[in-house]
């Protein structure tokens, strides 16, 4: 079984910020285990905790897990929690 999954918050620094890295996107890493990354995620943007419930994103990560096994061909890279998520609530 390939490694990870590991967990990163990616954010994006809209172009119309004043910040020198606009335009961009920033990664930070979040830990191996669901539990550090919940902890890091929530102090980093406490108002995560707010929109998300920690048991739907185990589910998604067990999700993907399954999928991973299931499939050779998987992709390594699959995002947990997208806007698009947000967007079919």
């Amino acid at each position: 079984m390939p490694h990870g999954p590991y967990f990163w918050l990616v954010e994006y620094i809209s172009k119309r910020s004043l910040d020198k890295h606009r335009g961009k996107y920033t990664w930070t890493y979040l830990g191996r285990s669901i539990d550090q990354a919940w902890e890091k995620v929530t102090v980093l943007e406490p108002k995560f905790e707010e929109k998300y419930q920690k048991e739907d994103i185990v589910e998604k990560v067990m999700r993907m897990l399954n999928l991973r096994r299931e499939q050779v061909s998987t992709k390594m890279s699959q995002p947990i929690l997208s806007l698009e998520d947000e967007n079919k609530q």
